[in-house]
């Protein structure tokens, strides 16, 4: 009697901690962050000395990796150009920057094919930099 007791308890185990029966709470969550900053010497990327720029929108949009899509998320940059998107499944996911008036972006707004596995952390910057005006003064000389 008690070796089938010890046959049903073995195949209790191997069947609640196989990999394929909870591969959804074995994934370890995934992180998408990074700055939103004034990309003073227009290359794209965030340079040293470059500071960051507060209260841009930014959307998270994907599809999890089985399908799904997700509903699309926004977060706003915090006082230092800082954003996150925590406790991501995987999936492959679109970050997408708004437009703001009176600015362009350096790098792209939107970014792609953001693939995030179990665990994964990835970081991406948004450059951006202020329209400047030109004043003219006309005189007519007689």
């Amino acid at each position: 009697m008690s070796l089938s007791i010890l046959a049903v308890l073995s195949i209790f185990f191997i069947s609640y901690f196989s990999a394929d029966a909870h591969s959804a709470y074995a994934a370890s969550p995934g992180l998408i962050s990074g700055t939103v900053f004034i990309d003073s010497n227009l290359n794209g990327i965030k340079d040293g000395g470059e500071s960051g720029k507060s209260g841009w929108q930014i959307t998270l949009t994907g599809t999890l990796s089985n399908g799904t899509a997700i509903t699309p998320r926004n977060v706003n940059s915090n006082s230092t150009g800082g954003y996150a998107f925590n406790q991501l499944l995987p999936g492959t996911y679109t970050l997408t920057e708004a437009d703001v008036s009176g600015w362009v972006h350096t790098s792209p707004k939107i970014i792609t094919s953001i693939s995030i596995g179990s665990g994964t952390v990835v970081t991406n910057n948004f450059g951006n930099v202020q329209l400047g005006t030109i004043t003219a003064r006309l005189e007519l000389i007689l």
